[in-house]
């Protein structure tokens, strides 16, 4: 029994260590031609069918941009892929509404994207190199696997980048 406590603790203190090393490189990863670059945890009981993770991003300058949709997951995430509903609000009207089906690993069951541990994160084109109105555009995320709690997704979030050619 104080085997298994002593393993379980140094599970959760590596898991923890992973969590930060985690956190503070998707800091360092912000560029002075982010707009926005933000994410909502998900509740570790699981994102529940009904939620949705809105994201308010206020635009400044009508230029090109990109706009990238990400998910952090755990290992415990029971599927290969994970669909979402993604609508782009502006000005109280829906400018679009996509269904993505996120690839999270490859048909051998390895993890895509980066992670370290038992957390990885995958990010997803969403627009590029398009124009945007100033003001506050909106995008809201459900998720779209049918599952009414889904378990092993820890957050999602909308990264917005002016364009680089």
């Amino acid at each position: 029994m104080k085997g298994q406590i002593i393993k379980t603790t140094k599970l959760m203190r590596r898991s923890n260590i992973a969590m930060l090393l985690l956190v503070l490189y998707s800091l360092s990863a912000c560029t002075v031609s982010d707009v926005s670059n933000r994410h909502n945890n998900i509740p570790s009981e699981g994102w529940h069918l009904d939620s949705i993770q809105s994201f308010a991003v206020d635009i400044t300058q009508p230029q090109q941009y990109d706009v990238s949709v990400f998910v952090r997951h755990n290992t415990q995430y029971q599927y290969s892929n994970l669909w979402l509903f993604v609508e782009h609000q502006y000005n109280g009207r829906n400018l679009s509404t996509d269904t993505l089906n996120l690839a999270l690993a490859d048909p051998y069951g390895r993890w895509q994207g980066n992670g370290w541990g038992a957390t990885y994160q995958v990010a997803y084109p969403l627009i590029h190199k398009q124009p945007l109105d100033t003001g506050t555009h909106v995008f809201n995320i459900t998720q779209a696997m049918r599952d009414e709690l889904l378990q092993g997704v820890i957050s999602v979030g909308v990264s917005v980048k002016l364009h680089q050619d």
